[in-house]
């Protein structure tokens, strides 16, 4: 039996990620048939992509994916001469990090993701209209997979919520996020170094009760564009002014499925005043491969630290593979695609599509990069947007495709998270 190690986020601000195994990354069943179909059976056997080998490695934790019956069936179907040999069943345990390198490299993340969005007019109107996201916003959304709105949330309530949730932190509600135990030993040691707390409606303050049902009517404009299940989880997240971050990670695996219990998007809330680059806790997203990106757009930020390379990082502290090769597609290979100068979508597109998909692209990135402290440039082979946390913010993006990760803060941070199922 395949036993593959990947933890569930429940926690994160976006970062953030994920607490409740229940709630994140593999807890269905049904995942299993598209891991099965991986090709496991070189996992077991040889050791061709240097992933077998992680078997019994400290960093694996395990988590199963796969029944025995599924197993036995993908190891059948590598056998080419139809020949019954005795299975010996074998245990390969799987970091996240690679478990998420053999769906991506199945299909590309977007892709996968884009395919929840319904199909919108030109213009990007929906069927009726939204509260909180423009016709252009969702365009915008859909061509990158992620979205910044500036007021959100006006500035009296981003102060009250700040208050709050220091308030809320130096009473001991808020619980090291590096000390929650997710379920089955998931945690988030060495990942992330915030507290938080998980919300409910109706069980909080009023600033943190009008912020959650900001969030709720921004999940019903969401639904207008995607197929959502109009669940949501809300954490409220404090990273104190002494390094306090969260390294690189996903907050949930690609998925275009209504019978899923998976993330499909996040979105945060940010309440930092006056904000200036020394204070650091930015946010910083690693735009997806198979997005529009036009690498004239990419220049370097002024006064930002460089984005951490290789070190992604999941709520049980995973590390990436030890010979720090790149992702065939997805997160260390953002060039998969190029051509012509821009990043684009590998998916055999026609000549008009490719074109009104790279217009979009233009689009949401002159919007995003016209925002005040919002940058975009190019590191290595991605492409990185460096978003401040200033007051009244809100980021939208895909849970299963966009990487991400807190910068070290040096001054007190409160935002809230919502994640949409």
């Amino acid at each position: 039996m395949v036993a593959s190690s990947i933890a569930s986020d429940a926690h994160s601000e976006q970062s953030d990620t994920h607490t409740h195994a229940s709630s994140t990354l593999g807890t269905t069943a049904s995942l299993s048939s598209r891991i099965a179909s991986l090709a496991f059976e070189s996992l077991v056997r040889s050791d061709a992509d240097g992933l077998s080998s992680v078997g019994g490695t400290s960093e694996g934790v395990p988590a199963s994916f796969l029944s025995e019956e599924d197993c036995e069936e993908a190891i059948a179907e590598g056998d080419e001469e139809g020949e019954e040999e005795e299975e010996e069943e074998e245990v390969v345990e799987l970091t996240e990090e690679q478990l998420i390198n053999l769906l991506d490299r199945e299909e590309d993340p977007f892709q996968v993701c884009s395919r929840l969005f319904h199909a919108l007019s030109p213009g990007g109107a929906s069927d009726r209209p939204m509260k909180h996201i423009s016709p252009e916003q969702a365009q915008h959304f859909k061509a990158l997979g992620f979205l910044v709105v500036d007021g959100f949330v006006d500035g009296g309530i981003a102060s009250r919520l700040r208050t709050v949730g220091l308030d809320m932190s130096a009473r001991g509600e808020l619980c090291p996020a590096a000390e929650l135990d997710a379920g089955a030993g998931f945690s988030d040691r060495g990942a992330r170094s915030d507290r938080l707390c998980f919300l409910h409606r109706g069980h909080h303050p009023e600033p943190i009760e009008s912020v959650l049902e900001r969030l709720e009517e921004l999940q019903e404009d969401l639904s207008t564009l995607m197929l959502l299940r109009q669940r949501a989880e809300y954490q409220l997240a404090h990273y104190q002014p002494n390094g306090a971050f969260y390294k690189r990670h996903r907050d949930a695996l690609p998925c275009d499925s209504s019978e899923e219990d998976q993330r499909r998007v996040t979105a945060i809330v940010y309440t930092s005043p006056c904000w200036r680059t020394v204070h650091g806790g930015a946010l910083r997203l690693w735009l997806p491969a198979g997005a529009a990106v036009p690498r004239a757009r990419a220049q370097p930020s002024q006064g930002s630290q460089e984005p951490s390379q290789g070190s992604r990082a999941f709520q049980n502290g995973a590390r990436p593979r030890p010979d720090g090769a790149p992702r065939e597609n997805g997160l260390s290979n953002g060039h998969r695609g190029l051509a012509n100068g821009m990043a684009h979508s590998p998916g055999g597109q026609s000549p008009d599509s490719s074109r009104s998909s790279l217009e979009h692209g233009r689009a949401a990135l002159d919007a995003c990069c016209s925002l005040p402290h919002v940058s975009l440039r190019e590191a290595g082979e991605e492409y990185v947007v460096e978003i401040a946390p200033t007051a009244g913010r809100l980021v939208v993006f895909l849970s299963g495709c966009v990487d991400h990760e807190v910068t070290p803060s040096f001054t007190e941070r409160v935002a809230l998270t919502a994640w949409c199922q």
